[in-house]
């Protein structure tokens, strides 16, 4: 009987130098046998895809690095000495379709080796989405097309330029995901390289990078010998100079001995390179890699400092320069809300709990104004974070109370003290207790946020059903919600506690900073390229109750250079959720039970 050998190991590196060859035809400015010299950084890569022990490899790459000739020669490598169905997918089946027939059909088609393993039917079995080899089939796809990702079970996959792909595909989940999930069949002998140039610190990239190990390349200086890595605020160049004489003269400086190097000394340094880890992995399996473009030998200095000093005051032109060249997400944080500026914001003359009428030095301000307390509400699993914060006519406004409640009932109460004539409740978590609340407590608002730069701040008032789908118990209920803008509630919120010059006044009252877990919550966020994010992941519950008092107060009309009574000034349609939502003038949770509508 005999036994199947097992797949001859070659290192990749090795095996192709041995069977490629690049012709002009793939696109290649150094034609002929493929040789590691050239692009000495790639080795650490084709190293980790030869790795039993990583499932997965994620290159974050400057433009016109190599990585994405590397994903053909490894699929390559696998049909010919370890075969298994493979699918390379790109942001679109035009893109895809254009780059197997542009460059990968010639690499198979110009190397010898490969030519093995083409059909005898080209006709039929060689086309630019499907190559039905001797060995195993290829399929090319878009990451657009969630059927074609979720179709058949995948052992090798190549996902190119994956930062372009769409986040959604309709209903489906993120295409990255979609992907690894066909994936389960293969799961002891699976493996992946995705590739791409960032563009924002969370595009999928990014996102995939992280559950990496973060290899950077490490190179000895040539004449001191000290690790470093290469980084562009090293490249030297006169900023006064012309931009002509500031790109001649370029040149990148050594951060232990500054010698400065030449393009061969770069070379040279990085030939001797060495990859190495610079964060724990989330996944074991995953080794990520950071190559920008300047790793690249026929990347020289000059080139790289004249486009920047061209695109440095444009922003659209300056994020292809970190994107492309530095191979780095373009991180553009415009806006966040200061510990400091919060701690500007207390008045002295301001107690907890007090109203504008109870405070002398501001009841003579606002004499005569209409004024509502309002409260918000961030439901987490076993707490309620509330905010109450009243508002006078033209948007001013002061925090009566924070803190968290366990339960609604606890949260009618302190309703009920401060007079509040509107509770907004987060209702996107634990939706079934926000509304077992609202048959209760009267003055509830369930809202949910939504995240999105182009829509105005209350932009849906929309019926959900919550038994839709369910058999038995409580058919047929409805509850109107509200749709709100998180990322410009967010906005409106840093406005007034960053103090903008034209924002309504946002006090806290004395003491408010003191408690450490306010002002880290009312930190957390951050608005980086337009879009509000949480980089760090922390809590910000605070933050979310804040904004919802603004949301309540912008329904009820407490709004920036209004002077006119509230009920006067808002719209018909605001009037109607209003009216559909609260109860009276002051909150009332005992009389009777809210209607659902």
């Amino acid at each position: 009987m005999l036994l199947a050998r097992p797949p001859r190991r070659v290192p990749l590196s090795q095996w192709a130098e041995e069977n490629i060859t690049l012709t002009p035809r793939t696109g290649t400015n150094f034609p002929g046998p493929y040789r590691c010299r050239l692009t000495p950084y790639l080795r650490g890569p084709m190293d980790a895809l030869d790795d039993p022990r990583i499932h997965t490899v994620v290159i974050v790459k400057g433009a016109q690095t190599g990585a994405t000739q590397l994903g053909y020669i490894w699929m390559a490598n696998r049909a010919m000495l370890d075969p298994g169905p493979m699918l390379v997918i790109y942001p679109s089946e035009d893109l895809a379709r254009s780059a197997s027939s542009v460059r990968c059909m010639p690499l198979f088609e110009d190397s010898a080796a490969l030519t093995t393993l083409l059909p005898d039917n080209r006709k039929e079995q060689w086309t630019k989405l499907q190559y039905m080899l001797k060995s195993c089939v290829i399929n090319w796809t878009g990451s657009n097309s969630p059927a074609n990702l979720a179709s058949r079970p995948i052992r090798y996959v190549f996902g190119d330029e994956v930062s372009k792909w769409p986040g959604q595909s309709g209903d489906e989940s993120d295409p990255v995901n979609l992907v690894l999930q066909r994936q389960k069949t293969f799961e002891h002998n699976r493996k992946a390289l995705f590739a791409s140039t960032p563009t924002i610190g969370d595009d999928a990239i990014m996102r995939l990078a992280q559950r990496g190990d973060g290899r950077k390349l490490h190179v000895p200086c040539p004449y001191c010998r000290a690790w470093q890595i290469i980084k562009w605020p090293n490249v030297k160049f006169d900023s006064k100079a012309s931009i002509d004489i500031a790109a001649y003269e370029a040149f990148y400086e050594c951060e232990a001995c500054h010698h400065a190097w030449t393009q061969s000394d770069r070379n040279d340094a990085i030939a001797g390179g060495e990859w190495r880890a610079t964060q724990t992995p989330q996944d074991p399996g995953v080794a990520s890699f950071h190559i920008p473009s300047f790793l690249a030998p026929w990347v020289k200095w000059g080139p790289l400092v004249r486009k920047f000093l061209r695109s440095k005051s444009n922003p659209v032109e300056l994020q292809d320069f970190i994107n492309s060249e530095l191979g780095e997400p373009f991180v553009q944080a415009d806006l966040s809300i200061h510990a400091g500026a919060l701690a500007e914001r207390e008045l002295a003359c301001c107690e907890a709990g007090k109203r504008f009428n109870e405070r002398p030095e501001m009841a003579s301000r606002y004499e005569g104004k209409q004024a509502e307390a309002i409260v918000g509400v961030d439901v987490q699993q076993t707490f309620l974070r509330v905010v109450v914060r009243q508002f006078v006519e033209g948007g001013d406004s002061c925090l009566l109370w924070k803190g968290a409640v366990t339960t609604f009932a606890e949260l009618d109460a302190k309703a009920t003290e401060f007079g509040a004539t509107a509770c907004l409740v987060d209702a996107r978590y634990r939706f079934e207790d926000v509304y077992s609340a609202m048959q209760v407590y009267s003055g509830i608002w369930p809202i949910i946020g939504i995240d999105t730069k182009h829509m105005p701040v209350m932009f849906e008032r929309r019926t959900y059903y919550p038994d839709e789908g369910k058999k038995g118990s409580g058919q047929g209920r409805t509850v109107e919600v509200m749709n709100a803008n998180s990322q410009a509630l967010l906005t409106m919120l840093a406005e007034r506690a960053d103090g903008f010059r034209g924002a309504p006044a946002w006090h806290l009252y004395n003491g408010a900073t003191q408690d450490k877990e306010y002002v880290r919550e009312m930190t957390a966020n951050m608005r980086v390229n337009g879009l509000w994010v949480n980089p760090q992941k922390k809590a910000n519950h605070y933050a979310d109750a804040e904004k919802l008092c603004l949301l309540g107060a912008y329904v009820r009309g407490y709004r920036r250079d209004e002077q006119s009574k509230p009920s006067e000034k808002i719209t018909e349609d605001e009037q109607e959720i209003a009216n559909l939502t609260t109860a009276g003038s002051n909150w009332n949770a005992s009389v009777e039970k809210a209607e659902t509508v």
